[in-house]
């Protein structure tokens, strides 16, 4: 029997339809869990708050979302069930029922992305730790519920590991696939669903992309990564252009990409030295500034 509070996302997880069955009416309102949520994030408008429970991975299942209004009352539930396919479209990870052991290791969990703007939608995703270093593609499945409706619908086609992120005034959503041969980061328009590609030659069909970090400075510009064995590329990508250039590489052990600055500036420390290496991207020649001092605070 489904709750009116219970949304479940197996569909959206295989390679079937944007978007699942609505639950059922029910005049029960459930109380809200009682144990600490590890991410609380309000709605734009203030009138909503969801909140993030990823249980534990190595045990029982009880990762979930609560989405609640400000007296306390929960409007929908989404539990952290069903299958996550891998590149091929093929099962990878079958995710216990709600209250089930997990059967190895590592596990996934469910984790909100962002409120949209309008507040009317939640996005949602999965995500992958892994021992040793993150890969840089280590999220799946990126969804959304509407919250006056409460039907799922599945953000972006395909399966497997990805990346994404939607500019800060969400009127872009960039994402890179782990399935897409050749590597590409694309950039779609949320209004319009138009999609453009950026790729190089130099891309090989196991490159790693991701961490894509927008400038504070501009609502088309950012930064993103990408990971060939034990080297670091640092990309600039301007949406607007719609052009792309490499800015930095680096060892993964040797540097620390440490953001943006004004008049597109981006800084970076080297390990273990805490050197400062400062690029203009109009001038991508790096240059060493100072070193960073650690401060003790009372």
């Amino acid at each position: 029997m489904i709750d009116r509070f219970l949304i479940l996302g197996v569909c959206f997880l295989t390679a079937c339809t944007n978007q699942i069955n609505l639950a059922s009416p029910s005049p029960a309102i459930p109380p809200p869990t009682e144990e600490s949520a590890d991410e609380i994030i309000y709605s734009p408008d203030g009138l909503l708050v969801a909140k993030e429970y990823r249980g534990s991975s190595y045990s029982t299942n009880t990762a979930k979302i609560e989405i609640q209004d400000i007296k306390g009352s929960i409007l929908w539930k989404i539990p952290f069930e069903g299958v996550i396919l891998g590149r091929d479209g093929k099962v990878w990870i079958e995710i216990p029922a709600q209250g089930e052991q997990w059967k190895g290791e590592p596990n996934p969990s469910l984790y909100i992305l962002e409120w949209s703007r309008d507040s009317q939608y939640l996005y949602f995703y999965y995500r992958l730790f892994v021992d040793g270093r993150q890969p840089l593609m280590d999220s799946y499945d990126l969804q959304r519920v509407n919250i006056n409706t409460g039907v799922i619908e599945k953000v972006l086609q395909g399966t497997g590991d990805m990346a994404f992120s939607f500019s800060p005034n969400q009127e872009y959503l960039v994402y890179s696939r782990g399935q897409d041969i050749p590597r590409r980061v694309i950039i779609r328009n949320t209004s319009s669903g138009v999609e453009q590609k950026i790729s190089f030659p130099e891309w090989d069909d196991d490159l790693d992309i991701g961490d894509f970090d927008w400038s504070p400075y501009s609502e088309s510009e950012l930064q993103f990564l990408t990971l060939n064995e034990e080297w670091l590329q640092n990309y600039y990508l301007n949406i607007q252009e719609l052009s792309a250039k490499l800015v930095f590489e680096f060892r993964v052990e040797d540097y620390w990409n440490d953001g943006w600055f004004p008049n597109n500036i981006l800084r970076f420390k080297t390990l273990p030295e805490n050197e400062i290496t400062e690029i203009d991207i109009a001038m991508p020649t790096p240059k060493i500034i100072g070193t960073a001092t650690m401060v003790a605070t009372p």
